[in-house]
């Protein structure tokens, strides 16, 4: 499997810790909780995705550019936090594209380790949604992940899908596989945002059934 070129992983570390860094200075964080917040959410998933593998060291202490990558993010964020959280749509748009590149990212992974297929799926969900949910951890809330809200981990699932289902079972190009993946993410999570589409709450089945026949 070919790798997704350095350039565009760094640039996804930076666009990821930049969001946690946003979300620490929101919360009144001071400069190491902002770092520690950027740093969560810009490779957390990363991170736990290869202590799952069994990859030593992580990646995010392999690639030198990371953690520089993390510390400027954070720092942007300590000096033009408002003027970022400004740009909503903008933010938005690339946090939908960030997410289906990080589900690419954590699939291809555990492709190259010639992982199965529910595997290959799992890995792709937990390294776009884990530094989320780290984040949230760490800043003492119930991870967004886990609320009623619009589609994100939803959008990966159904990415990662698309992602191990045209890599398994056709021929066509490892970067055509990839964009596809990450167009299908983007586009559930824009479309949820927009037409504030979430999913569905728990059925309670015999219950249902009790009040049917009550009736």
């Amino acid at each position: 499997m070919m790798r997704v070129p350095l350039v565009v992983e760094v640039a996804a570390v930076v666009i990821g810790a930049l969001s946690g860094g946003i979300h620490a200075v929101g919360r009144k964080a001071d400069a190491i909780g902002t770092f520690s917040l950027a740093l969560a959410t810009g490779v957390g998933g990363g991170i736990v995705r290869d202590l799952l593998i069994g990859a030593d060291p992580p990646t995010a202490l392999r690639v030198p550019a990371y953690l520089p990558g993390v510390a400027l993010a954070a720092l942007l964020a300590l000096m033009f936090a408002s003027w970022i959280a400004r740009a909503n749509r903008v933010l938005d748009v690339l946090d939908a594209v960030l997410l289906g590149l990080w589900t690419v990212m954590g699939a291809d992974k555990a492709m190259a380790y010639e992982l199965p297929l529910p595997s290959v799926i799992f890995l792709g969900v937990v390294t776009a949604t884990g530094g989320g949910v780290l984040r949230d951890l760490l800043s003492g809330s119930t991870p967004a992940s886990f609320h009623k809200g619009e589609l994100y981990v939803t959008a990966a699932f159904i990415a990662a899908i698309v992602y191990a289902a045209l890599a398994q079972t056709t021929s066509l190009s490892p970067w055509f596989v990839r964009l596809a993946a990450i167009a299908t993410a983007a586009a559930i999570r824009l479309a949820a945002l927009r037409w504030r589409i979430t999913a569905p709450e728990p059925f309670d089945l015999p219950r249902w059934w009790q009040q049917r026949r009550r009736s």
